[in-house]
């Protein structure tokens, strides 16, 4: 088995989490919440990818968490 990319796991998590969300009825304000902190993986991923020194990318990433 192949270890998947951050992009591959953004997506499928992204996939999952609109799932669910799809499936809730009710408490929108939550629900979008939780679809906008989900999908914005990808743009933090995007944006460390190019990051202009090691501590850049670092520091880029400790704020996705």
């Amino acid at each position: 088995m192949t270890e998947k990319t951050i992009k591959e796991l953004a997506v499928d998590l992204t996939v999952e989490i609109t799932n669910i969300c799809d499936a809730i009825k009710g408490r929108s304000v939550f629900v979008n919440q939780l679809l906008r902190s989900c999908s914005s993986i990808g743009a933090n991923s995007y944006e460390a990818k190019y990051a202009q020194s090691k501590a850049d990318f670092v520091h880029k990433f400790r704020n996705c968490t």
